[in-house]
């Protein structure tokens, strides 16, 4: 994969998340290692593959242990057992390039849809950590604007 004439990319270099979480196996492997909340629900809906299908890996905690993340578009949401997490990532996130793709299985995607869902996640990283900065800026200008003259 060639970006310019200049410049040659690895690939992987852009998956550098240790986790892996774009790829279908290791988001349904967060799912299992945490057992999911609804996985034994007799009639649940809500399953950890279905999440895993839909886009999601799993970050609940003990306050929100039905917490899932899209690990594209980086939403975090809460689910219900009966929710079927397809359905919610479409109403939820419509502009999440997984959701736009409708690409459920990952072996079916194009390089240039893969390669465009790295960059959308890429993207929405680079965003959550500036807006994680401007908040750190923010508190810093508070400080200082209420600091008192000796």
């Amino acid at each position: 994969f060639q970006m310019s004439a200049e410049k040659n990319i690895d690939i992987t270099q852009m998956i550098d998340d240790a986790s892996n979480m774009v790829f279908n196996g290791h988001r349904k492997a967060s799912f299992k290692n945490a057992k999911w909340c609804f996985d034994k629900e007799v009639g649940a809906i809500c399953t950890g593959n279905k999440l895993a299908d839909a886009g999601f890996y799993f970050t609940g905690t003990r306050a929100d242990p039905s917490a899932a993340t899209c690990a594209f578009c980086l939403k975090e949401m809460i689910f219900d057992a009966t929710d079927d997490p397809w359905e919610e990532h479409i109403d939820h996130c419509p502009d999440c390039f997984f959701v736009r793709f409708n690409q459920q299985d990952e072996n079916l995607l194009s390089m240039e849809q893969f390669l465009k869902l790295i960059a959308f996640r890429k993207t929405h990283l680079m965003g959550k950590w500036c807006e994680s900065q401007i908040s750190r800026f923010s508190s810093a200008v508070d400080y200082v604007t209420n600091m008192k003259p000796k």
